[in-house]
């Protein structure tokens, strides 16, 4: 996110953590400011000085297009893929509203051995993302690689496989 800033990018994100959010500003050597979110009960917005990043400390379910609009570009780098699968197209309703006609949408997705490990983070297979998504956006794989670790390994995996897509708003 920092990197997106320093290229000039208006960066919005969404964290439920209220660590994790004032982590990245002191992990990014950033000053920012601290405010509740009015059309949210419980929720923050955190924000840098120069206010090209914008963190909202809240459930993605309370996040919605009336506060920052909708977008051109956006990463999912690990949220479906820790999404419970009975709740996945109620975050895939929520991402597409959230997207601007055309947005390009980068999705990281892993794919293992179901029978040899449950998740989280869970399996996403090529053909679950085109069913999510296929019908609102052109999907088209961009890269994968090897994910095992030790730690994986440990866990009972053989193989671990992060991919990712390109998701583009049909519109």
């Amino acid at each position: 996110m920092k990197w997106l800033a320093e290229l000039g990018h208006s960066v919005v994100g969404v964290e439920r953590s209220e660590k994790a959010v004032r982590q990245f500003f002191v992990e990014s050597n950033m000053s920012y400011t601290e405010e509740s979110v009015p059309e949210i009960p419980g929720a923050k917005v955190f924000k840098n000085a120069e206010k090209t990043v914008t963190l909202y400390q809240c459930d993605i379910y309370s996040f919605t297009s009336s506060l920052e609009g909708q977008f051109d570009a956006m990463w999912d780098r690990g949220a479906l893929v820790v999404m419970d699968p009975k709740h996945r197209q109620k975050y895939v309703s929520l991402i597409v509203s959230l997207m601007a006609p055309g947005c390009r949408c980068l999705l990281d997705t892993m794919l293992y051995d179901p029978e040899r490990y449950a998740g989280p983070p869970f399996l996403v297979t090529d053909e679950q993302v085109r069913s999510l998504f296929g019908s609102v956006c052109d999907v088209e794989p961009l890269q994968e690689e090897d994910a095992l670790t030790e730690d994986w390994a440990d866990c009972g995996l053989d193989a671990l496989t992060e991919k990712v897509h390109l998701l583009i708003h049909k519109s």
